[in-house]
């Protein structure tokens, strides 16, 4: 068995085996470097670029930027680069 679960898409769901919570930043950051930058809405690969803001978040186009900004909005308002 793994100690390690990659999910292609989403590295939140990159977990260790039985781990229940979150993980933490640092782990978080690796598992974006091991995925590489997608679309937060789509997970679309090609073509992701940061949100201009906050920098912390990947879109595919300013459609996808748009519909995800009700729920990224106060973050990313917090989080100014």
């Amino acid at each position: 068995m793994k100690d390690h679960m990659l999910h292609e898409r989403d590295p939140l769901l990159t977990l260790e085996v039985g781990r229940s919570s979150r993980p933490s930043s640092r782990e978080f950051a690796v598992a974006v470097v091991a995925v590489g930058a997608f679309c937060i809405v789509c997970g679309k690969q090609e073509g992701a670029q940061k949100c201009g803001a906050c920098g912390w978040e990947y879109y595919c186009g300013a459609e996808h930027q748009k519909l995800a900004w009700p729920c990224h909005r106060s973050w990313c308002k917090k989080n100014r680069k």
